[in-house]
């Protein structure tokens, strides 16, 4: 079934709809958000809660990619769980390495609340990820997008795990010295 035709289903609020985009779209879906929570019924979950806020949102968007849409829901549903997990004391390592792979390359956050500083971190990447090598941009992405693990990158990419780390570790570099030519922030 196609996007467009599946939109419409659930804009009349037929059920078919969203029967076609959880058909659809599930694999993709289940999978960044096991990616990141690593637990099947969490990941469950936010499955179920990304198909409901899909169709409730279906009335009011238009999507130009309904997959894209579906797993931007998914995935910021799913880092919602994870920050509440987090603060259960249970967290997923592969997250926290992210994060924290990305905080030495673009260095502390003094303001996190100032969300100009963040909307133009935002752009600057999108901006950076024009300027590189596919495969490269692909890696970064699986990395710190969809939270996937360098053996999970190295299988993906048919790459080795070494390879995945080295690649990386270039794109940071690469990605910090981006930065610090927009002025993003200077090394003190």
């Amino acid at each position: 079934m196609e996007d467009d035709v599946i939109v419409s289903l659930m804009r009349q609020k037929d059920e078919e709809g969203i029967r076609g985009m959880m058909e659809k779209y599930r694999n993709y879906c289940y999978s960044i958000c096991y990616s990141i929570l690593r637990d099947k019924e969490d990941a469950e979950e936010v499955l179920n809660d990304t198909w409901r806020k899909v169709y409730e949102a279906a009335a009011d968007k238009s999507p130009a990619s309904l997959k894209f849409y579906c797993g931007k829901v998914a995935r910021n549903l799913a880092l919602d769980r994870y920050e509440y997990e987090t603060a259960q004391k249970r967290s997923n390592p592969t997250v926290d390495v992210s994060y924290e792979e990305l905080e030495n390359c673009l260095g502390g956050r003094d303001n996190p609340e100032d969300e100009y500083r963040y909307n133009l971190l935002r752009t600057y990447i999108n901006d950076f990820l024009e300027t590189i090598a596919p495969k490269d941009r692909q890696v970064f992405i699986y990395r710190y997008y969809y939270f996937l693990e360098n053996a999970e990158i190295a299988s993906k990419c048919r790459m080795t795990v070494f390879g995945v780390k080295n690649r990386l570790s270039r794109v940071r570099a690469k990605l910090k010295e981006f930065l610090q030519e927009k002025g993003y922030f200077h090394e003190e």
